[in-house]
């Protein structure tokens, strides 16, 4: 948690199909989607105020790594109540990379006891939106509105524009106060609006296109009548993309929040993913060599040139003309 940033994860790098083939390697994108996963547990269950799976009274010393976990559940199998906080603006552009883990610092993270040598840690970022929802939030008729309209083209979620809004004039509770039929989708603002977000980059890291401006709803066939946003998965271009992981996501896309899989669920199935033998799709070069290719180092910094122009001293020299009405000054440039 505390290392340095050095690249951004964006969708603005051109495909290189010489070397990308049709989509990223099956590692990358279920480490990517491990990344994500455990950035929403780190927004709900803050790893500074954990320790050990319980609540902690005080966070550990800024800097040091931490891992993102999920405390124990009741004796009803119910999860503990968390901060709910719902970020809002989850999009390529707020997902930053890390460096590859080694020696010492790698084994700081204790649920990653190799590293991240193959892939390297990608992390949430920009949280200017984010916001702790409470119970009293969802029954707020200005916050619900509010939050309608926060959100990057791409991004938005069934929560923010579901056609349940179309029947809404105050708020979801007073709707279903006044004529018993639940809203179930509109306002919901909570941990799994996250989940959304973050399958929504996991469906442009699958396709290697943008998310679409108009999200495209599919029945999942073979399953009660769910909605999802993730039906493009399915596609014959993707068939060497892990099914697995292609299946996971379009659960993630669920038009209904109540359906998508908890961070619980989600963090369960993607540990016996990876831990057990990887999908090899028709990626074979090394992840390293791979990794190299597609990213590489960052650009050196560069010191600017600064030419300073004085003009002061040939006005000087000239006698204070006032041509113009303009005195020069000193000032410089930059290239």
């Amino acid at each position: 948690m505390g290392e340095e940033t050095e690249f951004r994860f964006t969708r603005r790098r051109p495909r290189q199909p010489e070397f990308l083939g049709n989509y990223l390697p099956n590692r990358v994108l279920w480490s990517l989607f491990d990344c994500l996963v455990k950035g929403c547990i780190a927004m709900e269950y803050p790893p500074r105020m954990t320790e050990a799976g319980t609540w902690a009274a005080s966070g550990g010393d800024f800097g040091h790594p931490f891992s993102e976990t999920i405390p124990p559940q009741d004796a009803q199998g119910n999860d503990p109540p968390g901060t709910g906080m719902v970020h809002f603006d989850i999009d390529p552009g707020n997902v930053f990379v890390g460096g590859f883990q080694y020696g010492v610092r790698a084994a700081l993270i204790q649920n990653d006891p190799d590293g991240h040598r193959e892939v390297p840690i990608f992390k949430l970022g920009d949280f200017g939106t984010s916001h702790d929802v409470t119970p009293a939030n969802l029954i707020d008729e200005a916050f619900i509105w509010r939050r309608r309209h926060v959100f990057k083209n791409g991004f938005a979620t069934p929560e923010q524009f579901t056609r349940e809004w179309d029947y809404l004039t105050s708020t979801p509770a007073e709707y279903t106060h006044r004529t018993h039929i639940p809203v179930t989708i509109a306002g919901r603002y909570g941990p799994k609006t996250n989940i959304f977000q973050i399958a929504m980059i996991m469906y442009e890291a699958i396709t290697l296109t943008r998310a679409p401006q108009q999200p495209l709803a599919t029945v999942i066939p073979g399953q009660p009548r769910r909605v999802t946003y993730g039906g493009h998965l399915d596609h014959p271009d993707y068939a060497l993309v892990d099914p697995a992981l292609r299946d996971l996501v379009k659960e993630c896309l669920y038009e209904c929040p109540d359906h998508r899989p908890s961070l619980r669920e989600l963090q369960t199935a993607i540990n016996i993913v990876l831990n057990g033998p990887m999908p090899e799709g028709n990626n074979t070069m090394p992840i390293l060599d791979w990794w190299a290719m597609v990213v590489g180092d960052p650009p050196e910094m560069k010191t600017p040139y600064v030419r300073y122009v004085n003009d002061l001293d040939t006005w000087i020299q000239q006698g204070f003309p006032m041509a113009q009405n303009q005195i020069p000054r000193l000032h410089r440039n930059i290239y």
